[in-house]
């Protein structure tokens, strides 16, 4: 099965790399979402509340842009049925989950990059807790929505339909997100920063499980 898996997820790299559909369309989003932010501002300093609470409406919305592409694209062309012909649910599941981590790894660190460079918020005094809650944010927004790209695939206004049903489930881990990130800036004691890390993780695996459970009775439907 992970074999399996890991051939879906190549596919999928393999189709991305060659169309750069996901890539460029979320690129190009987070660039417009951070240069309207940067000519709205017009050179005005932000706090460490607004700028933990921007960087994170970026991540949520670029994610929103593109972690829907995995099954969408499989409909679009009508190759869903030939690939659970020759995967499986299961494989395919976890090679789109996979993909998906990729996808919002890049859509965060695009995020992260721009945000910095263009909007010059405060310093970070923990870059390194920071580099690790983007990793997590990943880890975190793939699992919160893979399951959902799968639901609202093949229905009608599926552009519409992803963000609307993700932000409920998404909801705990920005507002996770926008806390720790404020820590990065301030400089807040590692137990803290730690437990809020083991949340997100323990977040991401309880949401990974029992999406990789229901994803069966999902292509049942």
């Amino acid at each position: 099965m992970l074999k399996q898996g890991i051939a879906v997820l190549k596919k999928d790299l393999k189709s991305e790399f060659r169309t750069r559909y996901a890539l460029s369309s979320v690129i190009l989003f987070v660039l417009i979402a951070v240069s309207v932010l940067l000519f709205s501002l017009t050179g005005e300093k932000i706090n460490v509340e607004i700028s933990s609470a921007l960087l994170w409406v970026i991540m949520f919305f670029g994610s929103m842009s593109g972690l829907s592409r995995g099954f969408v694209s499989e409909y679009e062309r009508s190759t869903m049925m030939l690939l659970e012909l020759s995967a499986g649910n299961n494989p395919i599941y976890i090679g789109k989950y996979a993909f998906n981590v990729f996808l919002s790894l890049v859509i965060n660190i695009c995020s992260s990059l721009l945000f910095f460079l263009l909007l010059s918020p405060p310093p970070l005094k923990m870059p390194v807790a920071f580099i690790i809650l983007i990793f997590l944010a990943a880890l975190g927004l793939a699992s919160s929505t893979t399951i959902i790209s799968a639901i609202i695939s093949a229905a009608r206004g599926k552009n519409s339909l992803f963000p609307i049903l993700s932000l409920p489930v998404t909801l705990p881990l920005i507002l996770i997100g926008v806390e720790t990130t404020q820590w990065c800036f301030n400089g807040t004691e590692t137990i803290s920063m730690l437990r809020n890390f083991t949340v997100i993780l323990a977040y991401s695996v309880i949401l990974t499980t029992a999406s990789f459970l229901l994803y069966d009775f999902v292509r049942d439907e």
